[in-house]
């Protein structure tokens, strides 16, 4: 899926993960992979609070990460939160 999606040439990555709290390492450890992959920015509306079914509690951090894997906003695990970032054009 990342491989065909970067060969789209893709201007950035954006997904929407759920994660379990003590998932958040493999969370951020996949958008490395996607960025180092691709070389562009990344961002994920990860779920916080409950997300349903065996989400009683989503990990929530959305975060953006720039094309050089530098984070460029983060939101906390809250439920409302948000990570936002502006990228030059």
């Amino acid at each position: 899926h990342i491989d065909g999606t970067i060969a789209l040439g893709i201007d950035i990555y954006v997904a929407g993960p759920v994660h379990h709290p003590h998932e958040l390492a493999d969370q951020d450890a996949r958008a490395a992979r996607i960025n180092q992959q691709g070389r562009v920015p990344v961002a994920f509306a990860s779920a916080a609070g409950n997300a349903g079914g065996e989400f009683p509690e989503g990990a929530g951090n959305s975060c953006v990460w720039d094309q050089g894997g530098s984070v460029l906003a983060r939101a906390t695990a809250e439920a409302g939160e948000v990570a936002v970032a502006t990228f030059a054009v």
